[in-house]
């Protein structure tokens, strides 16, 4: 029993984390699997910018494709721990792309190669909205920000890890053996999925259930007395796109992948040609920003869960409209690249935090995945448009070699995260905090699925 005013976090959610973490940095890994050797890509099959372009743009696009129509399928094989038989499924789905694209025999030609990763991108899209659900299905009620926040950590901090194991992975295997690296994340990531399916059970998550009535906190399928049985009625993709707080943050979620996509694409190219630092410099120069990327998600999810995710998002979107509009100075100098990409970290990664607490808070029970899924659908949609409208820019303006062309790409990102703020602010209902059913907005609670929910800070005693 849990004493009034003090609260404990499930160990249970913790022992989730620690799994659903490591699968998470794997499904990040093998996307920017192709960014750590696509020089070898180009040398191996020869082929031009345009077509390397378009290799990531087919990834991301099948992202998209995938999400919805996968995530689906994913809601209707049950909640809570069941959840893991199909998130499976779709992780061995990509695991296995990725696998064979470093079979020499299987990959040899650019045609397979192209398609092996549009495969992998179909099915990881819809792994990750099943990943991020089962940590929000691992999670107290009252703690999805920090939660959503620290197991998303597993991109920036996942996929910097992963480049050194790939750096040192090409520095003792040798050049000639890069497609050896699309091996490691997948042998990564089934051993832990396999340790997954053995741990998430029945009496794991009864005791997770019990573990958050005794710390004082809300269970995510609270009330429902046979979670194994639980499946969200028919016509949840409808429910979900008439929830203000779920379709306003596929929008959002656009907006938001677009300036993240955008800014990596811009970055790199603008050091070199603006910033007149060497190719290798820039590469490395240009990843900065994960430092306080996931450092940014942790911080901002905690605050989420005091002081409510709208606010959070409300502030984080309008850091980034300011940090963008700054970057224009980063070729000033070093110290200016190294600080302006920190104070950009610190929101970049983080607004996804809060747009999976707005899902996971807002959705029906049972109905979190098909929420995230939709969320993957507009978010990959957003970063697939990104590379080509800011090259489209940087091209009209001059060329790589013009600043203009960069500076302009940079407003469009700020006004495009500017228009995110508004939406926020005006289409969503607060989820939590101070201002819970309290907060200005065009939109009633009832049309968000929260009318009838308590104050999710309020401290409860078990």
């Amino acid at each position: 029993m849990a004493e009034a005013g003090k609260k404990r976090i499930p160990g249970k959610s913790w022992n989730a984390w620690i799994f659903l973490w490591v699968i998470y940095a794997c499904n990040a890994n093998i996307r920017e699997i192709l960014n750590r050797v696509s020089p070898y890509i180009v040398e191996e099959y020869g082929v031009t910018a345009t077509q390397l372009g378009l290799l990531s743009t087919a990834a991301l696009g099948f992202l998209a494709l995938g999400a919805t129509p996968l995530g689906a399928w994913a809601d209707r094989g049950g909640v809570g721990y069941k959840r893991k038989n199909r998130a499976f499924v779709l992780g061995a789905g990509y695991l296995l792309a990725c696998f064979l694209c470093g079979i020499g025999p299987v990959s040899a030609t650019y045609t397979v190669f192209f398609i092996l990763n549009a495969l992998r991108g179909f099915f990881s899209g819809a792994g990750e909205a099943c990943e991020v659900g089962q940590m929000m299905e691992w999670a107290p009620r009252e703690k999805t920000g920090f939660f959503a926040g620290l197991h998303h950590t597993g991109y920036p901090w996942g996929s910097l890890i992963g480049g050194f194991i790939v750096t040192a992975f090409l520095n003792i295997a040798g050049g000639e053996n890069w497609k050896g690296v699309f091996f490691i994340f997948p042998i990564i990531g089934i051993i832990t999925w396999l340790l997954w399916l053995r741990w998430a059970n029945a009496k794991n998550y009864q005791r997770f259930q019990d573990q958050c009535v005794e710390g004082g906190y809300t269970s995510p399928m609270a009330g429902e007395e046979n979670v194994e049985e639980y499946k969200a009625p028919p016509g949840l993709i409808k429910r979900c796109l008439k929830n203000p707080n779920i379709l306003v943050m596929i929008f959002v979620s656009f907006c938001c992948l677009f300036g993240y996509a955008g800014i990596n694409y811009w970055l790199t190219p603008y050091i070199t040609f603006v910033g007149n630092y060497d190719p290798a410099s820039a590469a490395s120069l240009s990843v900065i920003f994960t430092i306080t990327g996931g450092l940014g998600q942790v911080c901002w999810g905690m605050f989420a869960d005091r002081f409510g995710a709208k606010r959070t998002l409300c502030i984080c979107t309008l850091w980034l409209v300011v940090a963008f509009i700054c970057m224009q100075f980063a070729g000033a100098s070093l110290g200016a690249l190294i600080g302006l990409q920190l104070f950009m970290g610190f929101a970049l990664n983080a607004v996804y935090a809060m747009i999976y607490k707005f899902v996971a808070v807002s959705s029906e029970k049972g109905g979190v995945v098909m929420g995230n899924s939709l969320i993957v659908t507009g978010m990959y949609t957003g970063g697939a448009c990104a590379t080509f409208i800011l090259g489209l820019i940087i091209d009209a303006a001059g060329g790589l070699n013009t600043a203009s062309g960069y500076y302009t790409g940079l407003y469009v990102m700020a006004a495009i995260m500017f228009a995110a703020f508004l939406i926020t602010l005006l289409f969503t209902r607060e989820t939590n905090g101070p201002r819970f059913k309290k907060d200005f907005s065009l939109v009633s609670l009832e049309s968000c699925n929260l009318a009838d929910i308590d104050d999710p800070n309020a401290v409860r005693t078990a």
